[in-house]
């Protein structure tokens, strides 16, 4: 449904393999979660199941979004 670092994730935020990840230079997801402060910035009615995955998922720690997406991830 979204990813991080080009690395996928499904919609609870478990990762996605794929083929891709292969060929991708760059953070995995498992060094992603070993980061201090992972800031994610993303808003939108599109990009919402996106963002709440990455949330589960713990991908991001930080988020910076608008105004939408911030009440309904706490509704």
């Amino acid at each position: 449904v979204g990813d991080v670092c080009l690395r996928f994730f499904d919609q609870a935020g478990a990762p996605v393999i794929t083929s891709l990840n292969e060929r991708v230079i760059g953070m995995k997801l498992e060094q992603l979660r070993q980061v201090k402060r992972a800031v994610g910035i993303a808003g939108g009615q599109r990009k919402f199941e996106a963002i709440r995955g990455a949330l589960l998922g713990g991908w991001i720690n930080v988020l910076i979004t608008d105004r939408f997406t911030a009440e309904r991830l706490v509704a």
